[in-house]
């Protein structure tokens, strides 16, 4: 398998590289601090455009100071978080204020951190890496972040890395999967609290197993932890007998036109394909896919998808009768026993479905949260102690930190869940096929 880096996460290995030079100088932070925070404007991800509104809403809400009263003097405990709040990852942006702002109101409804108020300032991961470690130092020498969110992209993430040491700043990557950022130097400062590129390949081979594919094609965007997943899941496919029927196919993210990829897996015509694209061009994908009748009977799992909101898929639906009928999706996220109450919460305060970007930023929140507490101090040293020793369960999983700063994968921790969406009565809703404790039907081969 090629692993192909390319695009906005090509500076990875470079960046990486960059930080054994940095010279860490770690200074205490010892401080106290109060915080506010005002509410988002409800969001709606009913269509493309209504999303779009919810996104600048929720960024506009969050990029200011609260306009809560604290009843101490002192300045809050700022978290810094960068996410998309433009462009085609626009969608994920939302999800992820939503979920952080969710935890933010509760801790601090319950008297905040170490007896002080939490502040989310949130800017735009825009479309570079470069733009991505602007928003990161203007959040740190503007707005003073003391702990941060960064970011939604493994590649962006690993681009802010040195500017996060130089600054002692903790960071919790709340949707980094790649498994290269997680070790030293890079991993300093850095913890993740999602399913790791690793761990979605085991998710992709148990769907193969599934739908008993003898053979499959991968489809991506072109970022890094995306040819890295494709390198996983090939490498768990052969010790498994099912053959790759080619080599990965990438494709730039925006892309609308799908006509020639669609064409090339027609004439391979596999058992099976998997498609991981993580933004908004999903939709125009599977319509595509759907409406052609030479691939649309092949079965195909979207790994990682904005097609796991229900808003999203109902565009495709929409546009292709039976366009999302039995199609396969692959969330990181891990059922648990605070999954319903909290899907429940948020479905009431947004009035949208919740998905794992959601779910897995309330977590990345509440886990460094529960940190600073434990450590009882904002000191650099004393935090990424206590971030060792988590042992949290959230809606997206049981996350126990590991040495490398990385969550713990398998069954009881995180493994990822296997959806297929089904449409009854007119109305879509979907079904858990995988982990088997959780499944609460067999999977539908088309």
């Amino acid at each position: 398998m090629n692993h192909i880096r390319l695009q906005r996460n090509a500076s990875v290995s470079t960046t990486i590289t960059a930080i054994i030079v940095v010279i860490v100088i770690i200074v205490a932070a010892a401080g106290v601090y109060t915080l506010t925070l005002s509410k988002s404007t409800s969001t709606s991800t009913s269509s493309t455009s209504s999303t779009s509104s919810s996104t600048t809403a929720s960024t506009t809400s969050s990029s200011r100071t609260s306009s809560t009263t604290s009843s101490s003097s002192q300045p809050p405990i700022v978290i810094g978080m960068v996410t998309h709040q433009s462009g085609s990852l626009a969608p994920v942006g939302v999800s992820q204020i939503n979920g952080a702002q969710l935890a933010v109101n509760q801790i601090n409804a319950n008297g905040g951190v170490l007896g002080r108020q939490l502040q989310l300032v949130v800017k735009d991961e825009g479309a570079s890496s470069s733009d991505a470690l602007t928003s990161v130092q203007t959040l740190i020498n503007v707005n003073h972040a003391n702990l941060m969110i960064c970011c939604a992209l493994s590649g962006d993430a690993a681009a802010a890395v040195p500017t996060l040491i130089q600054n002692n700043i903790v960071s919790v990557c709340a949707l980094c999967s790649l498994n290269a950022l997680f070790v030293a130097p890079t991993n300093q400062l850095l913890f993740g609290n999602s399913l790791p590129d690793s761990g979605y390949a085991s998710a992709a081979l148990a769907w193969l197993q599934l739908v008993g594919a003898k053979n499959y094609v991968f489809i991506g965007e072109y970022y890094s932890f995306i040819s890295e997943t494709a390198n996983f899941v090939g490498n768990a496919s052969l010790a498994a007998g099912i053959k790759i029927a080619a080599s990965p196919s990438y494709f730039p993210p925006s892309t609308t036109d799908f006509t020639s990829l669609i064409n090339n897996i027609a004439a391979i015509h596999p058992s099976a394909v998997i498609d991981f694209t993580v933004g908004g061009e999903v939709v125009s994908l599977q319509q595509q896919y759907a409406g052609n009748p030479a691939v649309s009977s092949i079965p195909i799992l979207h790994m990682d998808t904005l097609l796991s909101i229900s808003s999203f898929a109902n565009q495709v639906q929409k546009a292709v009768p039976n366009g999302m009928n039995n199609v396969f999706i692959m969330g990181p996220n891990t059922f648990t026993n605070t999954t319903a109450s909290y899907v429940k919460s948020y479905s009431s305060q947004f009035n949208i479905t919740s998905s794992y970007i959601d779910q897995d930023t309330y977590s990345a929140i509440i886990i460094l949260s529960q940190a600073v507490q434990r450590a009882g101090t904002l000191n650099t040293t004393a935090i990424v102690n206590a971030l060792l020793q988590t042992n949290y369960v959230g809606p997206d999983g049981h996350v126990v930190m590991q040495s490398n700063h990385a969550p713990q994968v398998g069954t009881n921790y995180l493994s990822g869940t296997l959806y297929q969406w089904q449409l009854t009565g007119g109305s879509l809703h979907y079904d858990v096929i995988w982990p088997p404790v959780y499944a609460n039907t067999t999977a539908i081969i088309p």
